[in-house]
């Protein structure tokens, strides 16, 4: 007997209201109305806006290359540059894909299916490119 309270059903529901709605979106909005109550005078911060062109970061990009050493900001971690470039079902514009030197990634080199660098299970990961001092 399948139940009629699952998130599948909450989600499509959700965007079936507004084709735009995310979980992330959903947390912003009730996180909002508990500061509402808690200070009538609370005016929430615009909504940030999503990045839709393709080229997005590619001049950041472009000053990283395949082989170069590099530490990821959050976390601290340690690893191997192995892939720069767009990646499929992750977001527009540019990302980098790295190989770290322990088993603190995410993946294997493949993002949904597919396959942009080689390494071991969990010493993978993709981040956005690092941003001009």
């Amino acid at each position: 007997m399948a139940r009629d309270d699952n998130f599948r059903k909450f989600r499509e529901k959700k965007l079936a209201a507004d084709p735009t709605w995310s979980i992330a979106k959903e947390m912003r909005m009730r996180e909002h109305a508990r500061l509402k109550k808690l200070d009538p005078n609370f005016v929430p911060p615009p909504e940030p806006e999503r990045v839709t062109d393709p080229e997005h970061q590619a001049e950041e990009a472009a000053k990283v290359s395949v082989g170069q050493r590099c530490q990821v900001t959050v976390g601290e971690r340690r690893g191997e540059v192995k892939y720069v470039g767009k990646v499929e079902g992750i977001g527009v514009g540019y990302w980098v894909g790295i190989q770290y030197d322990e088993p603190v990634g995410k993946n294997d080199g493949s993002i949904k299916g597919k396959r942009y660098f080689e390494c071991l299970p969990n010493y993978g990961g993709v981040v956005g490119p690092p941003h001009p001092p």
